[in-house]
């Protein structure tokens, strides 16, 4: 018969290294004051303390986690058979470090996460005859549905309960032309009483389609007003927007009004190419006092341990190469057009050496996220990459970097999540989207998705093919 360790707790929270790196705070949460226990296992405090050297925000998030376990206060230990207890209290929180002697799963015929996931279900299944209701706590899908066929209670650390996939950032609206001459910079609150309808906090994007006709207008919500989008205008960028909803992703990275602009858009989308060429020209703007473009990736993109960036081999130049790929080709692309136009040289000695005049002249540079802290960014248009493999940590990181001289773009694909230790709702992309629901929100965020591909049909049939395939 169960029975559990101490007499005030209400619920037992076993936690993976999932939840561990994804935040200090989820100890916090999930604690709600020392009303509930946390238990770790040696395993995930092993695979912490392995982590802790990676450079990236799962390495950050390890350090952290690893320091808040050494400035406890460590209990009395509890002797079993094959385990031993040892309570650390940090605060008002009370995390049991259970150690197990032998393990039955080896290594001998499996990969180490294999090993260590079965290794931590091993000691839940222990730990459910000591504490009663035990929860394992994951965010890695394929560990809880294994923890679920042996008959173990388990659950996702859920960051919110909504589907963001069914968020719509474009509204169309049928008008008569007589109206069409005046709704721009028209207050929203009286189109919605002239029309009949409401406007959600995140359809920023509007197409208003005039009746009997195949004619659209197509405008942004910003500040309350409705304002029309200048296409030609747009088109003057180093990078013409090529459709709809390019051309409001561009107004609205090039209005002064905006700070947030959010894109989660597939691959091939032109996401990261087209807000690189924005912000080019909000540099070139002699009326904005943004000085210099900050590209920031996290370098953490998969799931094989020996390819996070504090393996790699090198100095920091050599780690962070790779990951600035994206906007490179961005930078590459202007470049060739630039020397086309001019009939110039297009040998890739000269593309490069535009480039090098591209990065020098808008003073691009490519911080690592962290060396981020005690930053402050300021006069920048900063361009948050693949925004869907910043935990809420790290995104909170580098946000909280930002003055408000600066303008941030934030892009990425919520469903191509890399890391082992994020998932589809639970990253800092998908919080913020969700967040543009908030009609109350401090700071608005203006979100966008791009979802046609510009990059060709095969990567326009290969999103297309394999998203039918995304089970979880």
């Amino acid at each position: 018969m169960s029975h559990s360790v101490g007499t005030t707790i209400n619920m037992t929270y076993l936690l993976d290294t999932s939840v561990i790196i994804d935040s200090l705070d989820n100890l916090t949460s999930l604690s709600k004051s020392g009303e509930n226990k946390i238990l770790i296992t040696d395993v995930v405090l092993n695979e912490s303390d392995h982590l802790k050297n990676s450079l990236g925000a799962v390495g950050y998030m390890a350090r952290k986690f690893n320091n808040f376990l050494q400035s406890g206060e460590v209990g009395e230990s509890k002797y079993y058979d094959n385990h031993t207890v040892t309570p650390i209290t940090n605060g008002n929180i009370v995390v049991d470090l259970i150690s197990q002697k032998e393990y039955k799963e080896n290594f001998k015929n499996n990969y180490e996460s294999v090993v260590n996931d079965r290794r931590i279900l091993e000691t839940v299944k222990w730990a459910n005859e000591i504490y009663e209701d035990l929860i394992l706590v994951s965010n890695d899908v394929a560990f809880r549905t294994y923890a679920i066929s042996l008959g173990l209670k388990c659950q996702s650390l859920k960051i919110t309960e909504s589907d963001i996939d069914k968020l719509e950032f474009v509204k169309d609206v049928e008008i008569e032309y007589d109206y069409l001459e005046k709704l721009h910079l028209k207050n929203l609150k009286s189109v919605e009483e002239d029309l009949g309808i409401v406007f959600e906090p995140n359809e920023v994007n509007v197409v208003f389609k005039l009746k009997n006709s195949d004619h659209e207008v197509l405008a942004n919500v910003i500040n309350g007003k409705i304002e029309f989008i200048n296409e030609d205008k747009l088109r003057e960028c180093k990078l013409p927007p090529r459709n709809k909803e390019q051309l409001f992703f561009s107004n609205l990275i090039l209005n002064h009004s905006t700070k947030v602009i959010l894109s989660s858009s597939p691959s091939g989308s032109g996401k990261t190419a087209q807000a690189t060429a924005c912000a080019l020209k909000l540099i070139d703007n002699p009326n904005t006092t943004y000085e210099k473009i900050v590209y920031i990736r996290n370098p953490i993109d998969s799931v094989d341990k020996d390819a996070y960036i504090g393996f790699k081999k090198g100095d920091m130049d050599d780690k962070m190469g790779g990951y600035f790929t994206p906007i490179n080709d961005a930078l590459e692309t202007f470049a060739l057009n630039e020397l086309r136009k001019s009939r110039r040289d297009t040998s890739q000695e000269t593309i490069e050496l535009k480039i090098s005049e591209y990065i020098k002249n808008y003073n691009i540079t490519f911080p690592y996220i962290g060396n981020l802290r005690g930053s402050n960014l300021s006069n920048a248009v900063i361009i948050i990459d693949e925004a869907q493999n910043f935990s809420l940590s790290s995104m909170q990181l580098v946000l909280t970097r930002v003055s408000d001289s600066s303008k941030v773009i934030i892009v990425g694909d919520i469903n191509q999540v890399d890391s082992i230790y994020l998932s589809k709702q639970n990253n800092g992309l998908s919080f913020l989207i969700n967040e543009t629901k908030n009609r109350e929100s401090k700071i608005k965020l203006f979100p966008i998705t791009l979802r046609k591909s510009v990059r060709g049909e095969i990567c326009e049939w290969a999103e297309e093919l394999f998203s039918k395939f995304k089970y979880f």
